[in-house]
């Protein structure tokens, strides 16, 4: 896993991080296997960064254009 930008966040349960980037995408891990599994585009594509899981863990939001 590699993190070029912005500051990570977990999803409450522990199981997940998320990554933003300069290229307004948002990388989301499973912390145990190490594996990519999805990822969401920014709106606006901007640099994403203050990464952050909604309380429930659905949710993975992400400030764009400061």
């Amino acid at each position: 896993m590699f993190a070029d930008f912005g500051e990570p966040a977990t999803r409450p349960d522990g199981k997940v991080l998320a990554i933003g980037s300069r290229d307004g995408l948002i990388s989301q891990w499973d912390l145990e296997t190490c594996k990519r599994l999805d990822v969401a585009a920014a709106d606006p594509q901007e640099a994403v960064t203050q990464i952050g899981f909604t309380p429930d863990g659905k949710k993975v939001r992400g400030w764009a254009r400061g």
